[in-house]
């Protein structure tokens, strides 16, 4: 399994439709299942170096909080982090329960700085609860919810100005097409950055299963009335720049190819008019040696 910055999850009808009246429009266990057991999954700790607890955290806006049945809430197994514009909202210990919960009221920027500081870290506090012997540490970072959350994370911008989200786990739901009143921004049309490039790659189901750490339906899968597929897109992570590499002309990353073998040097990119030329992200033991540029009629 390897790092990420910040993962958006979420289930999204065909029209991005995410929600209706701050609840899901539908009712599927699977699906939720997958949610669950993908937001909550860490890799066994196999060095006696490494921390002795790590947990995900899921962060949320306060109606995804509020959203969340009593009995569920806070989300178990994971650390929960409601962020909320209204300096006077609280959160009670009987609200918090045995897993660990934070409030920023705050932006999520502000948020995941905190979050994320090492000195001190804001998990400290949990260091002596019944449930934990040690200090937990952060594993991964997801945000679920709701619209505005997605918004802001996506909005976020590295010191390079990438996108701190580098991956967005979809459950897209083609049937059926579900009313909602909340919408998901569509990723790969909307240009956060600025750069006039939508940097978004869908991976292959293999990348999806390994990044997760879990199986994965393959596929469409069917449950209830309702036809849906697990997704993951990638940004980041999946795209590099390669500042030795320019173009002839004005170009600009149209479609992106990875050779099948992961140790192979040959790497094939397809290319339109305008931007900046993108190359994927190589393995450690792969060394690029040759690039094909393939430019699409204009």
């Amino acid at each position: 399994m390897t790092s990420s910055r910040l993962t958006l999850i979420l289930a999204a009808t065909a029209s991005n439709g995410i929600g209706k009246s701050n609840h899901l429009p539908w009712r599927l266990p699977k699906e939720m299942s997958y949610f669950s057991r993908v937001t909550s999954f860490v890799p066994p700790n196999n060095t006696s170096d490494e921390p002795e607890v790590k947990m995900n955290a899921v962060v949320m806006g306060r109606k995804s909080w509020e959203a969340i049945p009593d009995k569920y809430r806070p989300l178990a197994g994971r650390v929960n982090v409601v962020v909320s514009r209204n300096e006077e909202y609280t959160i009670t210990k009987k609200d918090c329960k045995a897993v660990p919960t934070l409030l920023y009221t705050t932006s999520l920027a502000g948020a995941i700085s905190s979050l994320t500081s090492t000195s001190p870290t804001p998990l400290a506090a949990f260091a002596h609860h019944p449930d934990h012997a040690t200090t937990p540490h952060l594993n991964r970072v997801f945000i679920i919810g709701g619209g505005q959350l997605y918004d802001a994370a996506l909005d976020l911008r590295t010191p390079s100005h990438g996108s701190f989200a580098d991956r967005i786990l979809v459950t897209r739901i083609y049937e059926p097409d579900y009313e909602c009143d909340v919408f998901f921004p569509d990723f790969l049309k909307v240009d956060h950055a600025g750069t006039g490039v939508t940097p978004w790659r869908r991976a292959s189901h293999e990348e999806l299963e390994g990044w997760v750490g879990i199986g994965v339906p393959r596929g469409i899968v069917e449950e209830k009335d309702a036809k849906y597929e697990f997704q993951m897109w990638t940004s980041g992570s999946g795209l590099s720049t390669s500042p030795g590499i320019r173009s002839s002309g004005n170009w600009e990353l149209w479609m992106l190819h990875e050779f099948p073998d992961p140790t192979s040097s040959l790497c094939i990119c397809t290319l339109r008019p305008a931007g900046v030329v993108l190359v994927p992200a190589l393995p450690s033991s792969c060394s690029l040696t040759r690039v094909f540029f393939l430019a699409a009629d204009h």
